[in-house]
C-alpha cells in the first residue's frame, strides 16, 4: 500500500515538474523535463507490467485446504437452505402439516441393484410427514444413494425438497451439502462427468463461490472431492437416448462415497434403465403409494376452518367411503386425491377461495379424474390471483407470497401459455430470462435496428446542439450506421451471454480498487503519451510533448474508468443477489448500465479534455470542450453497448420490447414472473423458474393449442411458437 501510494505522488510529481518548467522556462526546457518523466514512467511500469504477467500465469493455483474447503461448503449451505425455506413457505409444505404420503421400497426388482451392492433392511419405508427419520435412514446407507419414483404429481420433487431441507438444517461438519438440480440441463456431451456438470451449475447459479474471500476454484474442489450431494430432479423430463446417457454418465461418474438422488416417473425410469441395460448402482429405490381416501379426507379436515366443517362434512364423508371397485359419489374425487398435486388443487381451488364443495361429488359434470382435475386447472390462475391480493403498502415487506402487482387472469392465462409452449418446444422445463432472446428468430435483426437507431439519435443529438441540427445530422447518419454494422457481431453474442454481475461493495476491497485503477491508470498513461506525441497538432518537439502528457493523462483517466473500475465491480455478487431470477437480473442490469455510464464519463472526458486544450488552441476552448465532451458522449454509449462479456439484460431488453409489441408477453416480463412465483404458480431454482408442477405445464401448453391454434381469441398463435423453437 505504501508503494502504491508513493508511486501515485511520483507521478503527480513529474507532471507537475512538467507544467511548472513550461511556466517558468519554455517549452524547450519543459521538452527535456517532458522526456526524461516519459522514461522514468514508462520503463518501470512496462517491467513490472511483465513480470507481474509472467508470474500470474506461470504460478500453479494453490490447492484449498481442508479447512477453506469447509468454510466455502459452509457458505453454500447457507445459501441453499435460505433458498429453500422461502420456497418451501411459498409452496405451503408444512401448513398446517406435510402430506402424508407413504414411500415403500419399490417391488419391482429390475429397477433395482443387487442387494450385496446397497445397504438391505435400512430404508425400505419413508412418509413424507416424517422427513427427520427419512434422513436417518439416508445416513445409515453405506453408499448414499437413493432414487424417487411415482406417478405424475405423486410428490416426488416435494419430498427431494423436504429431504434436503432436512438434510440441511442438520448438517454435520464434512457432509456433503444437498444441491437440487435440473436433470434436463446435463448435456452428457459436454460434461460427460457428473462433477464437470455440477460445478458449471453451482458456479452459475451460486457466484458465492467466487468472490474473493472463497478459495481459487471453490465450485470445481467441492464437486470433485464429493463434497456436493447433487439431486437430479426430473430425470424423465428428458427424452430417452438422453435418460439412458445421464444414467450410464452417473454410473461412470459416481466413486465409491458419492451421493446422489434421482427423481423420475416409475414407468420412465424403467424404460430407461430398459435402454441403459443398467440401474443405478447401489442406489435404494423408493416408489410413492397413492394416498388413500381416508388419509385424503383427514388431511384435508386439518386444513379447513372449523366454522366451515358443516358444509364439508358431506363431501368429506363421501371421500372416506370410497372406493375405486364401485361406481359413487366421490370415487372421481378419491381418485384426484390420490396425489398430492391433485390434494393440493383441491384444497387451493375449493378451501383456499371459500367455495361451496358440493360440484366435488358432481359425477354428471366430472365424470372422470381427467375432466375434474382439469376443472380445477381452469380455476387455479383465478383464485390464486384472486385469494392473494397485491401489497398496497410498500413499508409491509413482510407479507409474503403477495404480488407487488395486480393482474388480469385472462392476460396471465395467455402470457403463461406462450412460455409453456416455447418451453415444451425447446423440450425444457427451465425459464431463464437471458435465454429469451434466443428464441426470437429475428432478434439479430431487431437488435441491429435498435442499436442503430440509438446511436444515430444520441449522436445526432450530441453534435447537433454544439454544431447545429444540420451538422448534427451527418454525425448522427454515421454513428447510427457504425452502430447497426457493429451490431451483428454483438447480437450474436449477447444470445449466448450469461448474467453478469456487479459488485460495487468497498468493505475488505479497497486494495483491489486501488490497484486495478493504478495499474490501469498507467498503462493509459503511456499509450496517450505515445500517442499524443506522434499526432498531436502543435509543432515542436517541446509541445508535442507537453500535448502527449495530457493526452496521456487523459487517456489513462479513460482506461482507469473503463478498466480498472469495471475489472473490479464484475466480480460476483453475494449470495443473497445471486440466488434468485430477479436478483440476477438485477444485477446484471446494474451492471450493463454501470458499463455504460463509465463508459460515457470515461471516453467523454477523455475526448472533451483532448479536443479542448489541444485543439481548442485555435478552435477556441470552449467550442473544443463542447465538442470533445458530446462526441465523447456518443461514442461512450455506442463503447458501453458494445464492450464487456454479459450483455444479457442488453438482449433481454430488446427481446422484451419485441415480445411486448407482439402481444406475446408483458414488457416487465421479470417483474410478471415475480408475481407468478409470489402466489405459487411458478417455483425458482436458483436463477431459474419451473411451473410449480409439470402437470400444469402441460396442461397450459394443451390449453394454449386449443385456444390459439386456429387464431381464435385475443393472444399469441401456436405458428409463432413453432417458428420461434424450431431456430435456435
Amino acid at each position: 500500500m505504501a508503494v502504491l501510494a508513493a508511486g501515485l505522488v511520483g507521478v503527480a510529481g513529474l507532471l507537475a515538474w512538467t507544467v511548472l518548467t513550461w511556466m517558468t522556462k519554455g517549452l524547450e526546457a519543459a521538452a527535456w523535463v517532458a522526456g526524461i518523466a516519459a522514461a522514468v514512467l514508462a520503463v518501470p511500469a512496462v517491467l513490472a507490467w511483465l513480470v507481474g504477467w509472467w508470474r500470474t500465469s506461470t504460478a500453479p493455483r494453490p490447492a484449498p485446504s481442508g479447512e477453506e474447503l469447509e468454510q466455502a461448503a459452509a457458505k453454500l449451505a447457507e445459501a441453499v437452505a435460505e433458498q429453500w425455506r422461502e420456497e418451501a413457505e411459498a409452496r405451503s409444505l408444512n401448513d398446517p402439516a406435510p402430506m402424508p404420503v407413504r414411500w415403500r421400497a419399490t417391488g419391482r426388482a429390475e429397477l433395482v441393484d443387487h442387494s450385496v451392492n446397497r445397504t438391505p433392511g435400512v430404508l425400505e419405508e419413508a412418509c413424507s410427514d416424517d422427513i427427520p427419520a427419512l434422513v436417518e435412514r439416508f445416513r445409515a446407507l453405506r453408499r448414499r444413494r437413493l432414487v424417487i419414483l411415482g406417478a405424475p404429481g405423486s410428490g416426488k420433487t416435494t419430498l427431494a425438497v423436504q429431504l434436503l431441507r432436512s438434510l440441511l438444517e442438520s448438517r454435520r461438519e464434512g457432509e456433503a451439502v444437498p444441491v437440487l438440480l435440473s436433470a434436463a440441463d446435463w448435456d452428457v456431451d459436454r460434461h460427460p462427468r457428473l462433477a464437470d456438470w455440477v460445478a458449471a451449475v453451482l458456479d452459475r447459479d451460486y457466484p458465492l463461490l467466487r468472490t474473493p474471500g472463497m478459495p481459487p476454484g471453490a465450485a470445481d474442489r467441492l464437486a470433485e472431492r464429493g463434497r456436493i450431494l447433487p439431486m437430479l430432479d426430473g430425470l424423465d423430463e428428458m427424452p430417452v437416448p438422453a435418460r439412458a446417457s445421464v444414467l450410464t454418465a452417473l454410473n461412470r461418474s459416481l466413486d465409491e462415497g458419492d451421493p446422489v438422488v434421482v427423481t423420475c416417473r416409475t414407468d420412465e425410469y424403467a424404460h430407461t434403465v430398459a435402454t441403459a441395460g443398467d440401474v443405478l448402482t447401489s442406489a435404494e429405490v423408493l416408489e410413492a403409494e397413492p394416498l388413500t381416501p381416508r388419509a385424503a379426507a383427514d388431511y384435508l379436515h386439518r386444513c379447513l376452518p372449523p366454522q366451515r366443517l358443516p358444509a364439508w362434512e358431506p363431501v368429506l364423508a363421501r371421500l372416506r367411503a370410497a372406493s375405486p371397485h364401485w361406481p359413487g359419489a366421490g370415487r372421481v374425487l378419491a381418485e384426484v386425491a390420490a396425489t398430492p398435486l391433485g390434494l393440493w388443487l383441491v384444497r387451493t381451488v375449493y378451501i383456499d377461495r371459500n367455495a361451496d364443495p358440493a360440484p366435488l361429488l358432481d359425477e354428471h359434470r366430472f365424470p372422470t379424474a381427467d375432466t375434474l382435475r382439469d376443472h380445477l386447472f381452469d380455476h387455479l390462475i383465478d383464485v390464486l390471483i384472486t385469494t392473494r391480493p397485491p401489497i398496497t403498502d410498500s413499508g409491509k415487506q413482510d407479507k409474503l407470497f403477495r404480488p407487488r402487482r395486480r393482474h388480469d387472469s385472462v392476460r396471465v392465462r395467455a402470457w403463461l401459455g406462450y412460455l409453456a409452449a416455447l418451453l415444451d418446444g425447446q423440450g425444457t422445463r427451465d425459464l431463464a430470462w437471458w435465454r429469451l432472446a434466443a428464441t426470437i428468430p429475428t432478434f439479430p435483426a431487431t437488435f441491429r435496428l435498435t442499436v442503430g437507431l440509438t446511436a444515430g439519435f444520441i449522436g445526432w443529438l450530441a453534435f447537433g446542439l454544439t454544431y447545429g441540427l444540420a451538422s448534427g445530422l451527418l454525425f448522427g447518419l454515421t454513428f447510427g450506421l457504425l452502430g447497426w454494422l457493429r451490431a451483428r457481431q454483438i447480437a450474436e453474442s449477447a444470445i449466448r451471454d450469461l448474467p453478469g454481475y456487479a459488485d460495487l461493495r468497498l468493505r475488505h476491497r479497497w486494495t483491489d480498487l486501488i490497484h486495478k485503477l493504478a495499474s490501469r491508470f498507467t498503462f493509459g498513461l503511456l499509450a496517450g503519451l505515445a500517442v499524443g506525441i506522434a499526432s498531436g497538432p502543435m509543432h515542436g518537439l517541446g509541445a508535442k510533448l507537453i500535448g502527449g502528457l495530457i493526452a496521456g493523462f487523459t487517456f489513462g483517466l479513460m482506461t482507469m474508468l473503463m478498466g480498472g473500475l469495471m475489472e473490479w465491480a464484475e466480480a460476483p455478487a453475494s449470495a443473497a443477489r445471486a440466488t434468485t431470477p430477479t436478483a440476477s437480473w438485477k444485477a446484471d442490469r446494474n451492471l450493463n448500465l454501470l458499463r455504460i455510464g463509465t463508459s460515457m464519463l470515461a471516453i467523454g472526458l477523455s475526448l472533451g479534455l483532448n479536443v479542448g486544450f489541444l485543439y481548442g488552441f485555435s478552435a477556441g476552448l470552449t467550442s473544443g470542450l463542447t465538442g470533445g465532451i458530446s462526441g465523447g458522449l456518443a461514442l461512450g454509449l455506442a463503447g458501453g453497448l458494445t464492450v464487456g462479456n454479459h450483455r444479457a439484460w442488453l438482449a433481454y431488453l430488446v427481446a422484451t420490447c419485441w415480445l411486448a409489441w407482439k402481444k406475446l408477453l408483458p414488457r416487465n416480463m421479470v417483474a410478471f414472473l415475480d408475481d407468478c412465483h409470489q402466489i405459487g404458480l411458478l417455483r425458482a431454482i436458483g436463477p431459474l423458474y419451473q411451473f410449480r408442477h409439470a402437470e400444469f405445464q402441460d396442461y397450459l401448453v394443451s390449453n394454449y393449442q386449443r385456444t390459439y391454434e386456429t387464431g381464435g381469441g385475443r393472444g399469441p398463435q401456436r405458428e409463432q411458437v413453432a417458428s420461434n423453437t424450431g431456430e435456435r
